[in-house]
């Protein structure tokens, strides 16, 4: 019986097995820190998204997977850009001595400064502190790919305010992010929320810190037939507005209370929730700026 096929069946097994073994997964971190790797960072434009390429030479002699951390800051050559924080667990492997690329999914580290424009040399800065690999945790985790990710970023990077990480596209998951973030912070979580304007131009600054509008989200479940009512008073205690509620499904209502410090005057307002019998299930103070 011929058993050479088998034979040269078992051998390259054992060779791939072999193989396999001897690749080695580190942290990129990890790898900078021990000098095993050249890396060259490129922008691929803006700052929210797929924004990052990393060429990664592999300098040692044996075969690497590299795990990109959570909460890498790059920064570009020319500053008045933003840094990019990296937010994912991308994995490149590179065989021994070769080159490797991949694109990384960033956000906006640096508020203040100009959105990247395309082909801007970066260079690896940092890792973040534990509250900024937090949060980048829970962004790739939930899946917050997008301004609510970008503004829990800032609230670390920037000490934004936590109102502002609001999605009125999904008040759930923003309010929950908020909470997580004020958990970890120590900082007080406010019973409002603030609207910002963000250009995506590569010529400007990414975030305005003026407030377009402040919101106050008010939901409840009531047994019929009680009213409920919420109202805006004026610090000194006079009726400023009263809001209609929406009524989603069953006994289940909500609120949006609006204020635009365009055309509402500035000062402290107190947003409250309360039934005919003058009990009060929510109030809720918001300083017009």
């Amino acid at each position: 019986m011929n058993h050479l096929p088998k034979l040269l069946t078992a051998v390259l097994l054992f060779f791939y097995s072999a193989s396999f073994a001897s690749q080695q997964t580190v942290l990129l971190s990890e790898a900078m820190k021990r000098r095993w790797v050249d890396i060259v960072a490129t922008s691929a434009g803006g700052a929210l998204g797929r924004c990052l390429t990393l060429s990664i030479r592999n300098k040692t002699a044996n075969d690497m997977e590299f795990k990109m951390d959570d909460g890498l800051i790059f920064r570009p050559d020319d500053t008045t850009y933003q840094n990019l924080v990296v937010v994912g667990e991308e994995r490149l492997a590179v065989k021994a001595k070769e080159t490797g690329s991949v694109r990384l999914w960033t956000f906006c580290g640096k508020s203040y400064a100009r959105g990247p424009r395309t082909g801007l040399n970066y260079q690896f800065w940092k890792k973040g502190d534990t509250e900024l690999v937090s949060v980048a945790k829970y962004i790739r985790e939930h899946s917050l790919y997008d301004y609510t990710g970008q503004h829990g970023i800032w609230s670390i990077t920037n000490g934004h305010r936590l109102s502002s990480i609001y999605n009125s596209s999904n008040v759930e998951a923003s309010t929950e992010f908020a909470k997580y973030i004020a958990s970890i912070t120590g900082r007080k979580l406010p019973g409002y929320n603030t609207i910002h304007k963000i250009s995506t131009a590569y010529s400007g600054v990414v975030f305005n810190p003026e407030v377009e509008e402040y919101v106050v989200d008010i939901s409840w479940t009531t047994p019929k037939p009680r009213n409920m009512h919420v109202t805006v008073y004026k610090e000194g205690g006079e009726l400023y507005r009263e809001v209609k509620e929406e009524l989603l499904k069953g006994n289940e209502h909500k609120v949006v209370v609006k204020l635009d410090p365009k055309k509402d005057p500035k000062g402290t307002y107190l947003v409250q929730l309360w039934d005919d019998d003058n009990n009060i299930y929510r109030k809720e103070s918001v300083e017009v700026e």
